[in-house]
C-alpha cells in the first residue's frame, strides 16, 4: 500500500469514528464508544508503523484538488521523518490516553461525545503533521484548535470549563492572525507556499538563484524577520508561550485525560513542530527574538509552578516551561535537540497528567495537593509510574528527560559561546535556572502527594527504592520458581488482575520514559538514535548536564524539607494564603497577568457598560466601542448631518428653480401649443368662401413681400 494510501485511509478512520460517535447517540453506544474509538486508535497505530517503515527518503506527494484558471489548488504531503515520528507519536499517546479514558469517564452520560471530539483531534493533528504547505497546515491548525475549545469545554454546564474554553480560543484566536499574515507575507516572498519549495528557493537565495521580492522601503532581509516572527505568533498562542501563555492553566478544567493528550503531549507541541517545519527559512534575528521569548517564558512558568497547589495546574505551568525549552531550542538552531525533547515530553508529561488523573479520581476529584498525601501504598503502581516520570522532568540520569534537556541545553551554550556570549548568554542562564526550578517543584509535588508526611527524603528515597525491587524480585522469583506450568499461568493471571486501565497506561508512558528506549547509553546524548537522525549541534561543553544534575538534586533535597514544613504549616493554620509573602502570591497568581489582562487590557475592549457618568466620559469608560460610539455620533455623525443639511437646502434651490423656470417654461410651451392648436382648429372650420379668401390674403402678402423685399 502506498504512502498516501496508508495516510488517507487512517483519516478516514478517524472521521468515520468521529461521525459514527456524534452523530449517533444511543445508550448501546455509549456502552462502546470507548472501545470502538480505541480499536479505531490501534489500527492507526499500525498504520503509522506501516507508514515508517513505507518512508525511506524526504518526498512530497502533491494531490490536484481545484483547478481556477491558471491556478490549480493541490492537497500536498511531506514525508520525511519529521512526519513519521510525530505521526506515530500522536496516536500511540493517544491510544493509552482512549485507554485510560474508558474508566475516567466510564459514568460519564456523554463519553460519546468526548470519544468523537477525541477523533476529531486525531484527525486534525495528523492534517497538521503530514501537511506539504502552509496553508494546508493552516486549515488543520485551526481545526485543532476547535477541537481544544470543546474539550476544554466538554462539561459545558459548568461556567469555570465553558469560561475557559472560550479564553483558550479568543487568545488562540490572536496569535493565529499574527501566523495567517506571516504565511502570506511568506508567500510574498517566495511565490510559493510548499515547505519543500521553500526551503530550496531560500538556499537559492545565498547563491543568487532566486531573489526575495521586497516592499517599499522594507528590505529582503526585514520581510523575511517580520514573517518569521508573525509565523511565531502562531506559536506563541498555541504552544503557550509570553505572553499568551495564561490560556493554558485554564484549561486543566477539561477532562483530565484530554489534558493528557492535548495540553501535554501534542496540540500545545505543535507550535514547536510549525517553527521545525519553517526552521530552514527563519532569519537570525528571527531566532533570536525565538530563543528569547522561550527561555523567559521557560522560568516565568517554572517559577508559578513551585507555588501552586492544585495538582493539574502545577503540571500546566510544566508544560509551558517545558514548551518554553523547546521553542528557545528552534531559536539557537538545535531543531534535533528540539524535537528530541518535544518526543521525551510527550511521554513523561502525558505519564505525569495520566498519573494526576488516577489520583484524582482515587480522591473523589480532589485536587488541592496538600490536602493528599499517603498514597504511595494505596496506589503503588501509580506512584512507580510518576517517580520515573517526574525523574525525568527533573533531569535525572537514567532516564530520556536527562538526555533531552541536557542536549538543549549545551545546544543553548553552544550559540552563546558561538556569538562570543555577550547578551546570548542570557538564554542558557535562564535555561538553567529553569531546569533548577523543574527539580524543585516537580519533587515538591511528589511529596505533597505520594510520600508520608515526616521522613528524612534519603531514607523515604531509599526505602521507597528498596522496596520496589524487593517486590519485583519477589514477583519473577515466584514465577520463575512455580511447581508446574500451570501455576506459573495462574500467579501470571493474578498479576496482570492487579493491572487495571490507569495501571497500564501510566506504566507505558513511564517505560517510555526510560533512557533504553532513545540511547545505549543513560549519561550522554550522542548515542541518541534520534539525534543521529535529526542532528545537533557540535559542543564540548561536557560540563553542563553534571553541574545541572547537582544543583538540581541540591535544589531537589532543599524541595523535600521545606515541602514539609509548607504542609505542617497548612495543618496548623489554613489561612497561610492571608500571611503569604508577596514571591509567593506572584508565583501562585502567575505575575498577575490574568489580573492585568482583565483589568487594564479586557476594558480597552469591552470597558464598563454600565455607567452613569456625563458624556464624553461615559463613553470612553465602555471602552475600545466606546470610544468608536462616541467618535461616530459625535463626529462621524456630526459631519453626515452637515452634509445631509447642505444637500437638503441644494434640493430646496432645485425645487424653486424647477418650479419657477423649467416648469414655467415647460408649462408656458405646452399652453401655447394648445392656444396654436385651438385657433388652428377654427381656421378648418369647412367654409369655402373662408379658404378662398385665405388664399388671396396669402396671395397679396407674398406680392407684397417679393415687392419690397426682393
Amino acid at each position: 500500500m502506498s504512502a498516501q494510501n496508508i495516510i488517507f485511509l487512517n483519516l478516514f478512520f478517524y472521521l468515520l469514528g468521529f461521525l459514527i460517535l456524534f452523530g449517533f447517540k444511543s445508550y448501546i453506544l455509549s456502552q462502546f464508544a470507548g472501545w470502538l474509538s480505541l480499536v479505531i486508535n490501534v489500527l492507526g497505530v499500525l498504520f503509522s508503523l506501516s507508514l515508517i517503515m513505507n518512508v525511506t527518503s524526504e518526498r512530497g506527494i502533491e494531490i490536484p484538488w481545484i483547478n481556477l484558471g491558471d491556478t490549480v489548488v493541490s492537497f500536498d504531503i511531506l514525508l520525511n521523518d519529521q512526519t513519521t515520528f510525530m505521526y506515530f507519536l500522536v496516536q500511540i499517546i493517544a491510544f493509552f490516553v482512549q485507554l485510560f479514558s474508558t474508566k475516567y469517564l466510564a459514568k460519564d452520560p456523554a463519553i460519546s461525545r468526548y470519544y468523537a471530539y477525541l477523533n476529531l483531534f486525531i484527525l486534525s493533528m495528523l492534517g497538521v503533521i503530514i501537511a506539504g504547505n502552509l496553508m494546508q497546515l493552516y486549515f488543520f491548525w485551526e481545526l485543532v484548535g476547535f477541537c481544544s475549545y470543546l474539550l476544554i469545554g466538554f462539561w459545558y454546564e459548568k461556567s469555570a470549563p465553558a469560561n475557559a474554553s472560550l479564553k483558550a480560543f479568543l487568545i488562540n484566536r490572536i496569535g493565529d492572525a499574527g501566523l495567517l499574515i506571516g504565511i502570506f507575507l511568506v508567500f510574498y516572498l517566495f511565490k510559493t507556499f510548499n515547505f519543500m519549495e521553500l526551503r530550496d528557493r531560500f538556499a537559492g537565495v545565498s547563491t543568487g538563484v532566486f531573489h526575495l521580492n521586497t516592499f517599499g522601503s522594507w528590505s529582503a532581509g526585514q520581510l523575511l524577520n517580520a514573517a518569521g516572527i508573525l509565523m511565531f505568533c502562531g506559536a506563541v498562542a498555541k504552544s503557550a508561550q509570553f505572553p499568551l501563555q495564561v490560556w493554558l492553566p485554564d484549561a486543566m478544567e477539561g477532562p483530565t485525560p484530554a489534558s493528557a493528550l492535548i495540553h501535554a503531549a501534542t496540540m500545545v507541541a505543535a507550535g514547536v513542530f510549525l517553527l521545525a517545519r519553517v526552521s530552514p527559512i527563519l532569519s537570525h534575528d528571527a531566532g533570536f527574538v525565538i530563543a528569547i521569548v522561550g527561555s523567559f517564558t521557560s522560568i516565568l512558568a517554572a517559577y508559578s509552578a513551585i507555588f501552586q497547589y492544585d495538582i493539574k495546574k502545577v503540571l500546566a505551568y510544566s508544560t509551558i516551561s517545558q514548551l518554553g525549552f523547546m521553542i528557545a531550542g528552534i531559536g539557537v538552531g538545535a531543531v534535533g535537540a528540539s524535537l528530541f525533547h518535544l518526543t521525551t515530553h510527550a511521554f513523561f508529561k502525558a505519564g505525569l497528567f495520566l498519573s494526576a488523573g488516577a489520583v484524582i479520581h482515587h480522591l473523589h476529584h480532589q485536587q488541592d495537593m496538600r490536602k493528599m498525601g499517603n498514597l504511595q501504598d494505596e496506589m503503588e503502581v501509580v506512584f512507580y509510574g510518576y517517580a520515573i516520570c517526574a525523574a525525568s522532568l527533573a533531569g535525572i540520569p537514567l532516564f530520556s528527560g536527562f538526555l533531552s534537556k541536557d542536549a538543549l541545553l549545551i545546544s543553548a551554550y553552544a550559540y552563546a559561546e558561538a556569538h562570543h556570549f555577550s547578551y546570548y548568554l542570557i538564554i542558557p542562564v535562564l535555561l538553567l535556572i529553569s531546569s533548577v526550578m523543574t527539580a524543585y517543584y516537580i519533587m515538591r509535588q511528589f511529596v505533597m502527594v505520594f510520600l508520608n508526611r515526616q521522613g528524612n527524603p534519603i531514607e523515604e528515597t531509599y526505602h521507597d527504592i528498596l522496596s520496589g525491587l524487593e517486590g519485583v524480585k519477589k514477583s519473577f522469583h515466584d514465577l520463575l520458581t512455580a511447581d508446574d506450568d500451570a501455576q506459573g499461568d495462574e500467579k501470571i493471571i493474578n498479576f496482570l488482575q492487579k493491572l487495571g486501565v490507569f495501571e497500564i497506561s501510566v506504566l507505558a508512558m513511564s517505560l517510555a520514559s526510560l533512557w533504553f528506549v532513545f540511547s545505549a547509553s543513560p549519561f550522554t546524548f550522542s548515542d541518541v538514535w534520534f539525534i543521529k537522525i535529526f542532528g545537533q549541534t557540535e559542543s564540548h561543553a561536557a560540563w553542563i548536564p553534571y553541574t545541572v544534575l547537582g544543583v538540581s538534586l541540591a535544589s531537589m533535597i532543599a524541595s523535600f524539607f521545606i515541602t514539609q514544613n509548607e504542609i505542617r504549616n497548612f495543618y496548623v493554620n489554613s489561612d497561610t494564603e492571608k500571611s503569604d509573602s508577596w514571591l509567593r502570591k506572584i508565583g501562585l497568581n502567575h505575575f498577575y497577568l490574568d489580573y492585568f489582562y482583565f483589568n487594564y487590557i479586557r476594558p480597552v475592549f469591552t470597558g464598563k457598560l454600565n455607567t452613569t457618568e456625563p458624556e464624553p466620559a461615559a463613553s470612553f469608560k465602555k471602552g475600545l466601542p466606546g470610544v468608536v460610539h462616541y467618535a461616530d455620533s459625535t463626529y462621524i455623525d456630526g459631519v453626515t448631518k452637515i452634509l445631509a443639511r447642505g444637500l437638503m437646502f441644494i434640493s430646496g434651490i432645485s425645487e424653486k428653480a424647477e418650479r419657477l423656470l423649467i416648469d414655467n417654461f415647460v408649462n408656458g410651451v405646452s399652453e401655447y401649443a394648445r392656444k396654436s392648436g385651438h385657433y388652428g382648429r377654427k381656421m378648418q372650420g369647412g367654409q369655402i368662401q373662408f379658404y378662398l379668401v385665405l388664399m388671396i390674403a396669402l396671395v397679396i402678402c407674398i406680392l407684397i413681400l417679393k415687392t419690397f423685399l426682393f
